[in-house]
């Protein structure tokens, strides 16, 4: 008999709308939710701040927690770290190089990801560097304060993984390696891999090369590479190979393979089961964490889901061009349940990369 495939089905972004709390909470009521990873940042605004009403990133958890007591559910819930989404924790005279300007709409929020500066983060100075640090704790002390030990750590659009000198400091930051992390090598985004070559190339028929998204994201990778020239090599050094390494050498946990294959394209899947029994049939496990016992592979499908009416504006950071997808994303998740269920599936969180 075939061992069964660990499966982590992460719910993204909770505890920034209530469009995107309530598709979340839908999933766990249908079971096809595992873990959360929770913002902890997001304040509370009324009928007319951007992303519409909200209680706050505090408020909503603290339900949530309350929710998974009263009705005995087991899901765990973990850290969504971020430096471009919402407000920083910390005052924003201590975090001056993270934040908008006092030109720009929405000051005193973290600045968006597209308008990073790249040199200003790939450069090795050390006041950016331990700005972003200090965030990073403030952001996991507050939310041990308010529910204790997060069930894993997260980050928003990958941040952490971009930059090699930050994350060597992540790595090195006490205490961290208590807490998975996600594999930054997210398998979609892997087509010069040589290890998985062959696999990811057959995978590529299940991510459409004519999706408008997907045409809108490579041109504006393009521009953004043109814009600021140079920067080739301090990618590569940020590698995740270099990541995955580091998160080895430092003892961190994390998944075998971390799946985003239906973020933004999720009408393409209306199964989950031959594009993910395609993966773990055919892509070997190279970035296989190096204690993980045989036959013992852990998948991490990580959702962003969303149900209801959503805000005429996304919240800061949080892009509303995707809302759409999020609600299909949820159905399709819905829909695949009696296969998640499967007697080859083995649904987790990620307190058995701990074991």
């Amino acid at each position: 008999m075939a061992p069964k495939k660990n499966l982590i089905i992460t719910a993204d972004d909770f505890g920034c709308c209530n469009y995107i709390d309530k598709g979340i909470i839908k999933g766990i009521n249908h079971g096809v939710v595992t873990c959360v990873s929770a913002f902890i940042n997001f304040e509370k605004r009324d009928k007319d701040g951007r992303g519409g009403a909200y209680d706050g990133s505090l408020k909503t958890i603290t339900k949530l927690m309350n929710k998974k007591q009263k009705n005995n559910l087991s899901f765990p819930v973990g850290l969504h770290l971020t430096i471009n989404a919402g407000r920083p924790v910390l005052p924003i005279g201590e975090v001056p190089d993270l934040i908008r300007p006092k030109s720009r709409k929405f000051h005193g929020y973290f600045k968006d990801i597209l308008d990073f500066d790249p040199k200003l983060y790939l450069s090795k100075k050390k006041k950016v560097r331990e700005q972003v640090i200090a965030e990073i704790r403030a952001q996991l002390k507050l939310y041990k304060f308010n529910f204790g030990e997060p069930n894993h750590i997260s980050c928003h659009y990958g941040i952490l993984f971009h930059f090699k000198h930050i994350f060597e400091e992540y790595v090195k930051i006490n205490g961290i390696e208590k807490y998975p992390l996600r594999n930054p090598f997210l398998v979609y985004q892997t087509p010069k891999d040589d290890k998985d070559a062959a696999a990811i190339k057959l995978m590529k028929k299940y991510h459409r090369t004519k999706s408008k998204m997907k045409i809108e994201g490579i041109s504006k990778g393009a521009a953004w590479l043109i814009k600021y020239k140079g920067l080739i090599k301090a990618f590569r050094e940020s590698s995740p190979e270099v990541r995955l390494k580091l998160m080895n050498e430092n003892k961190i946990v994390f998944p075998d393979y971390s799946l985003d294959y239906m973020y933004k394209r999720a009408s393409d899947f209306k199964s989950l089961e031959k594009p993910f029994s395609f993966l773990t049939r055919e892509v070997a496990e190279c970035y296989k964490h190096k204690n993980r016992k045989p036959n013992a592979a852990v998948y991490e499908l990580f959702a962003h889901l969303g149900d209801g009416v959503p805000p005429k504006e996304g919240p800061v950071g949080v892009s509303k061009k995707y809302f759409p997808s999020r609600m299909v994303e949820l159905n399709r998740l819905i829909a695949n349940k009696k296969w998640l269920n499967a007697g080859d599936i083995n649904l987790v969180d990620f307190s058995i990369l701990k074991k």
